[in-house]
């Protein structure tokens, strides 16, 4: 792996940033544009770690192009997924549901779980939050079918949260506070 992924799982900051922004330097001198991809969706990973979401919303965008152009097909989706989940957290919720649906798509017909099941932890909330209840709960379920057959623990949290946000509001009333009642 780049020492910058080894950084984000470290939660190290400004490390990360700089160690992906040098390999960008190196990928863009190299004029390999798989190397330019994985450099920028790691750059995009780094602001995304920093919270500066429009900055990491672009570099997903321009890795996505990249991979686009040379046809890497297998860096696509959770790229695209990144850059849906960014582009809500950029006050552009329905180009995020168009690119999280577009990862999705992407995803299926590689068969990689992990690539799918990455999709899947973007795209639940996107729909969840967009009010689309029935199909959220249908994916939701899904991805945790899959979550647990591959081992990822963080997607069988997003997935099981997700169902348990679409339980909880179809009970209207059991889940607000009730009032104390006075002593008899």
């Amino acid at each position: 792996g780049q020492p910058g992924n080894v950084l984000f799982n470290l939660a190290r900051l400004d490390e990360c940033l700089e160690a992906h922004r040098g390999l960008a330097d190196y990928a863009r001198a190299s004029g390999s544009l798989r190397h330019q991809a994985l450099a920028e969706g790691g750059l995009g990973d780094a602001y995304y770690l920093r919270g500066q979401m429009i900055s990491a919303h672009g570099h997903f965008r321009r890795c996505v192009e990249l991979t686009t152009q040379s046809g890497l097909t297998g860096m696509l989706p959770p790229n695209l997924a990144m850059q849906a989940w960014t582009a809500c957290f950029c006050n552009r919720v329905p180009e995020g549901i168009a690119d999280a649906e577009q990862a999705l798509e992407a995803a299926r017909p590689q068969g990689d779980p992990r690539a799918e099941a990455l999709v899947y932890a973007a795209l639940l909330p996107i729909l969840l939050f967009n009010g689309q209840r029935q199909r959220v709960r249908d994916l939701a379920e899904h991805a945790l079918r899959l979550a647990r057959r591959i081992g990822w623990p963080r997607i069988v949290l997003v997935s099981a949260s997700v169902l348990f946000i679409v339980e909880l509001e179809k009970a209207p009333g059991r889940h607000r506070h009730r009032k104390p009642q006075p002593a008899e």
